[in-house]
């Protein structure tokens, strides 16, 4: 039973739902990196426009691990991308709760995870920078394994007669039609 239109609009949904993520990250960052500056302008000299667009990358950090984990929540189980492919996903029992939804993505939240921990670091005077020049090689690996997972689950979703992922395996949902 291998329902190739189904694939093809959650795919597209899936697509849809990245570049969300992708443009609430780069707009969230630059206005807070604009903000940033605009104080420093005002205040020179003074730690409030550094650590004001810290705060903000930890926030955005906080608001992009939030949406990937719990996106599947919204409209009944449809993320942004799903509502416009008119596809949703279904636990075994019913409605998908936060931690259904918590469980499914789990794997593409490694790279937003480690994201947030290193803006969370850097908040720390002095010692948050100089942990943080120590985990870039975590941040960037984080990323290779947020994009390996995509791959990874991108094949699975097309290889799999019912199109069920390993975070559908996991969370007990399917994306239905």
């Amino acid at each position: 039973m291998n329902d190739s239109r189904l694939q093809q609009r959650r795919l597209i949904a899936a697509g849809i739902d990245v570049g969300i993520g992708f443009g609430l990250s780069v707009i969230l960052l630059i206005g807070g990196w604009i903000i940033g500056l605009l104080v420093r302008l005002v205040i020179p000299d003074h730690a409030v426009g550094i650590y004001l667009w810290r705060m903000i990358a930890c926030a955005t950090a906080f608001l992009i691990l939030a949406y990937i984990l719990g996106r599947d929540t919204f409209a009944g189980g449809r993320s942004f991308g799903k509502k416009l492919q008119d596809v949703r996903v279904v636990a075994g029992s019913g409605t998908i709760t936060l931690m259904d939804s918590v469980k499914r993505n789990a794997i593409f939240a490694v790279g937003p995870a480690v994201w947030l921990l290193m803006a969370a670091i850097q908040l720390v005077p002095y010692l948050g920078d100089i942990v943080a020049c120590v985990f870039i090689p975590l941040n960037a690996l984080g990323i290779v394994a947020s994009v390996a997972a995509m791959i990874v689950e991108v094949i699975k979703i097309m290889q799999d007669p019912y199109g069920i992922r390993f975070g559908d395996q996991l969370a007990n949902t399917r994306v239905v039609g």
